[in-house]
């Protein structure tokens, strides 16, 4: 852990105002002139001896992914270092020395010095790292031997037919708990090999233009179902 590096000592204090107290106490050392937690003054307002540190902006840090736990929240707090330029000199070399805190050379933009109401000049932008615990739900143990109950799978065969006894070729079938699904033959036949037990089994059949379901109920021959085109349509 370096000096610029937050350490969460007060329990009351957020990690965006952590990461700023920490910046705050590694400037205190650094620049040797006063550093003032505030935004840019207005042109000519500025001390000449001193330092204004203001947080600009909240930026995402790549996620981390552990099987085990739920990684912290980590977060980027940029913040805008302005005021005399040796000062600025002095932390700029101390940054680049020690490797820490990160510091960018991209002057803000014209629209961030407006809206901040001060006239653009000389500044670092200085970014300190941040991160929010995120709680790990205690997960309880298993304290009994893992049981699976399973039904075992049940052909089912069947023809599809229009009024009039019509065999339907070329008629969709489907599984609608599992979505398997086939083509009736020329006959109007279709079968599926394993189909999960279940009551009732429901087939829905698609063909001109229509699409019907069919509940077959547990005491139908689930290998020889006629289906027909009067049945609820779903």
């Amino acid at each position: 852990m370096t000096g610029t590096e937050p350490t969460g000592a007060e329990p009351d204090r957020g990690p965006i105002a952590a990461a700023t107290a920490s910046l705050l106490e590694w400037l205190a050392a650094t620049a040797e002139v006063e550093v003032r937690t505030t935004a840019p003054r207005a042109p000519g307002a500025d001390a000449a001896d001193g330092l204004s540190l203001w947080p600009l902006a909240l930026l995402p840090e790549r996620e981390l992914r552990n099987a085990t736990q739920r990684e912290p929240l980590r977060f980027r707090v940029r913040h805008l270092l302005t005021g005399d330029v040796d000062a600025l000199d002095r932390v700029l070399a101390a940054a680049v020395a020690a490797g820490s805190p990160s510091i960018l050379l991209d002057p803000p933009s014209d629209q961030a010095w407006l809206a901040l109401g001060a006239a653009p000049r000389p500044a670092l932008l200085i970014d300190m790292p941040a991160r929010v615990t995120r709680p790990t739900p205690a997960v309880p143990l298993v304290r009994s031997p893992l049981r699976v109950d399973t039904a075992p799978p049940v052909a089912v065969r069947g023809r599809v037919e229009a009024p009039g006894g019509i065999v339907m070729a070329g008629a969709r079938v489907e599984v609608v708990s599992t979505g398997a699904w086939t083509y009736t033959d020329r006959t109007g036949r279709f079968a599926f090999a394993a189909v999960p037990e279940e009551s009732p089994v429901r087939l829905a059949v698609q063909g001109r233009g229509r699409r019907l379901v069919a509940e077959i109920t547990p005491d139908r021959d689930l290998t020889d179902l006629v289906i027909q085109l009067n049945f609820e349509e779903a």
